[in-house]
């Protein structure tokens, strides 16, 4: 007698943050208690206790000998794509899920990564397998600057949904794009504030920067365009265009220099002790992070980067494949190449 096939349903759990909600928060706690549909058959919502516990069990370690500590923390819902695709019959083969948590940091960043991620196999007949993600390449954390809003509501579920969908209709991606959206991700998966800097500069040059630029008029017509003097003369036009992108000059030079600090290899002049989630050494750190991260115009930032008075940016024919090898919460660098040497 042959089996009838299982249904397949990817899950990715986000950690419950709301008891930190405090005084200085701004978003308010609201909980999925219906299913809401992001994009295609990806969705959100709370769900079934035994199911999450039964995820989170099979994402932990086992170990040998070792009696698991009872569990401290919960979950607040879970991200799931139900009829997950079974070709290669492994989680998120197509990086559907992948792209569309990313995207979610565009709307609200949350510390939602792949630590809890698990592929649910059911069968008619009632029995069910899990099966863990895999794990490669990135740390499969994720990390936020504020953990007192770390969570998302159902008025982000429509805003979400139209980028998710933009996303897909602007497929292939230009490499420009391509390569603020890795270097954006990357910025929400490291752990320190040192090493989220550069990242984050890189996500914003790669919009407003092009390769081999020439100054076009005044006393140094034909001489290459310098990359500080790019960054702040086309992120301070843009914030002139749109004032919830507005940073000052003194701000943007402050974060070109943080930039340029690790890489030139200065770092000995940065304190790697300064953190992210779990508390950051210095307020002052992270009030400018989260200032300088215009965290749901990346989209906006591009179009608007190409009006600037340095001219508009070159075609390009990179793109962002449609299926993909990457393995969520691991080498998302497959999933934007523009970054990355792996094999297509």
């Amino acid at each position: 007698m042959i089996e009838e096939r299982p249904t397949v349903t990817d899950y990715v759990l986000m950690p419950d943050d709301h008891g930190k909600q405090d005084g200085q928060s701004t978003r308010p706690v609201a909980y999925f208690e219906s299913p809401a549909r992001v994009h295609g058959d990806i969705w959100i919502s709370r769900i079934d206790h035994q199911l999450a516990e039964a995820l989170f069990d099979a994402c932990e370690p086992k170990g040998e000998e070792y009696v698991r500590p009872v569990r401290q923390f919960g979950w607040a819902y879970a991200v799931y794509r139900q009829n997950a695709p079974t070709d290669q019959d492994q989680f998120d083969d197509d990086s559907a899920l992948f792209r569309a948590i990313a995207v979610s940091r565009l709307v609200h960043p949350t510390s939602i990564g792949f630590e809890t991620a698990a592929r649910v196999r059911r069968w008619p007949s009632g029995r069910r397998q899990i099966i863990p993600a895999l794990r490669s390449g990135w740390s499969p954390s994720a990390y936020v600057m504020m953990p007192n809003e770390n969570w998302l509501i159902p008025d982000d579920v429509p805003v979400w949904g139209n980028l998710v969908e933009a996303l897909y209709a602007a497929m292939p991606l230009s490499r420009r794009l391509e390569a603020a959206l890795w270097h954006h991700e990357a910025v929400a998966r490291h752990y320190f504030i040192d090493l989220r800097w550069p990242l984050l500069t890189t996500c914003l040059e790669a919009l407003v920067r092009i390769r081999d630029e020439r100054l076009t008029a005044g006393r140094g017509a034909g001489k290459y365009a310098g990359s500080l003097r790019v960054f702040l003369a086309r992120l301070f036009a843009i914030g002139r265009l749109d004032s919830q992108l507005a940073v000052d000059q003194a701000h943007l030079r402050e974060m070109y220099d943080r930039r340029s600090k690790p890489i030139h290899k200065l770092a000995d002049e940065l304190s790697l002790k300064t953190k992210t989630s779990h508390g950051s050494d210095s307020a002052a750190d992270r009030t400018a992070v989260t200032r300088l991260n215009p965290r749901a115009k990346l989209g906006i930032v591009s179009a608007r980067a190409a009006r600037t008075p340095a001219g508009p940016p070159r075609p390009s024919s990179g793109a962002w494949p449609t299926r993909s090898r990457a393995r969520p919460g691991g080498s998302s660098a497959r999933t934007w190449r523009s970054r990355s040497r792996c094999p297509r």
